[in-house]
């Protein structure tokens, strides 16, 4: 049907709380590749639901990482849950507010962000 057989891939940046290593859960009805600094994290492009897992050392707290995470769908419910957690985060779905779609600064912004 016009609802199976779908992919999307999101790209930006990722910025973790903690400069330590986060294990990630990916819940999924089909395939997944995640991909952060240039570092294949998982890579399991299937035609089954799981939940798919892997893990990244992030050196620096509230640093932009790179990050992307390929997704498909054959057929059934459509369904792509992103999860993390380390020794100072409580598992738990990454919010929006770690995820940015570029890493440039806000002209007067008091913000600055640094990227890896």
């Amino acid at each position: 049907t016009a609802k199976d057989y779908v992919a999307a891939t999101w790209e930006g940046f990722i910025r973790p709380q903690f400069a330590e290593t986060y294990d990630f859960s990916v819940e999924s009805d089909s395939g997944i590749r995640m991909v952060i600094n240039d570092v294949l994290i998982i890579d399991k492009w299937l035609d089954s639901a799981a939940t798919f897992t892997g893990n990244y050392t992030f050196l620096n707290a509230d640093m932009l990482y790179k990050f992307k995470l390929e997704w498909r769908d054959t057929t059934g419910v459509a369904l792509c849950k992103m999860f993390w957690q380390s020794s100072s985060q409580a598992y738990g779905l990454v919010e929006q507010d770690y995820l940015h779609s570029e890493a440039t600064n806000i002209f007067a912004s008091p913000v600055r962000f640094v990227s890896s």
